[in-house]
């Protein structure tokens, strides 16, 4: 349960996050450009942190602890950005920035957190993870509900509330169950073979692709004139498809290969974007978000598993940061940081026709790689004690 509440409430905090960050910071006087760089700095974070952090939790530190002290880190930023807001303009950068080295490794070291909970099954690993899209679509509703005053101070007690409830979670999380032979294990950069890197490859493009949704999906909202009080449902959407393809995740595993639900994924996303750019309507807008469920869950449960698959449980926080690193700087950094450029010159629904072909390369490179035949052997040096 407490793998699942600290799923619940930590993407509840990206609940509010995703959808209202890009408007507050608008309503606090930043620039397109401006918040497209923030973004794109947060990513930069984000591709230094989770392998950092990965390797040293495989190193010295239990996933467990790694995770308290992060969420610690969220809470203490959370009170500096209310305190700041509006007020002073470096320290709210500063406090916007320590947030997002605090949660840059969480996702990768909760999963595998989970996916060690679930016994490596990706069914039951899905089930765990659905509890970040139910809270994810609840703060999003439940803040669009609310009749605000203040768009922007309500949205950081609400960002405050949040981490304090995921912070609370996480004081009970179990404790991470190393492999016996971790302590002899010295090897990790020698065993990603190109194999790997050319799957990466696959996994980065698409999820580069995913750049202009993070950076202002709200702004796509707007420029077709659909009313603010739509947004938080509308994004919920397509949290709600994440959370239909989630549980339905075991089916999928059982008549698939991986490697054909992440082909699934990439061509239902093809199409997302492709329609978004052409016929940027309101009804069109609504079916789109019904694709996140195969274009984000499906990829993401397909591309754990098959991680798991390729290092075999061993050193699994390294390859599972690893992903998010590199997932966080070819895919956010580049995407999201492009994507503000962009939006300056042209619509939002023009934006995304700069992406369409980016999303097709992603396919030609999966094509070009099985990443679960490729189990890299497992490493060990000797201890002494096994020495003849």
């Amino acid at each position: 349960m407490s793998v699942a509440a600290s799923y619940f409430f930590f993407f509840a905090i990206f609940g509010l996050f995703l959808p209202y960050l890009t408007p507050v910071l608008v309503d606090l006087g930043f620039a397109k450009h401006q918040i497209g760089l923030l973004h794109g700095s947060f990513s930069l974070i984000s591709v230094l942190m989770p392998a950092l952090i990965g390797r040293a939790s495989d190193k010295w530190l239990s996933v467990d602890r790694v995770i308290r002290i992060a969420a610690l880190l969220i809470l203490i930023s959370a009170v500096g950005q209310l305190i700041t807001a509006g007020k002073n303009v470096e320290l709210f950068i500063v406090f916007m920035l320590l947030f997002a080295v605090a949660r840059a490794p969480i996702v990768p070291l909760i999963d595998t957190l989970a996916m060690q909970k679930a016994a490596a099954e990706p069914g039951a690993y899905a089930r765990l993870r659905v509890m970040g899209s139910l809270g994810f679509i609840c703060s999003a509703v439940l803040f669009s509900a609310l009749t605000l005053q203040s768009l922007v101070q309500t949205y950081f007690i609400g960002i405050l509330a949040l981490a304090i409830l995921f912070f609370l979670t996480t004081v009970r999380l179990p404790q991470e169950k190393k492999p016996l032979d971790h302590v002899h294990t010295t090897k990790f950069w020698s065993t990603l073979d190109r194999t790997w890197w050319v799957w990466l490859l696959a996994m980065v493009l698409h999820w580069m692709c995913f750049g202009p949704y993070h950076y202002g999906f709200s702004l796509l909202l707007e420029e077709q004139n659909i009313d603010a009080k739509w947004i938080g449902p509308i994004w919920s959407i397509g949290v709600a498809s994440e959370i239909v393809v989630f549980l339905a995740s075991r089916w999928f595993f059982a008549r698939w290969q991986t490697r054909t639900l992440l082909f699934v994924a990439l061509l239902s996303s093809l199409l997302r974007w492709s329609l978004l750019a052409i016929w940027p309507t309101p009804g069109v807008i609504v079916f789109s978000q019904l694709l996140h469920g195969t274009g984000f869950a499906l990829f993401y449960a397909a591309a754990v598993d098959a991680i798991h698959r390729y290092c075999r449980g061993i050193q699994h926080a390294s390859y599972q940061s690893l992903f998010s690193t590199c997932l966080a700087g070819g895919g956010n950094v580049i995407g999201m940081s492009l994507s503000g450029f962009l939006h300056e010159t042209m619509d939002f629904h023009q934006m995304l026709a700069y992406f369409v072909p980016i999303q097709i390369l992603a396919i030609a490179v999966l094509t070009r790689v099985r990443l679960a035949d490729s189990r890299p052997p497992k490493i060990v040096e000797e201890s002494p004690e096994e020495s003849p």
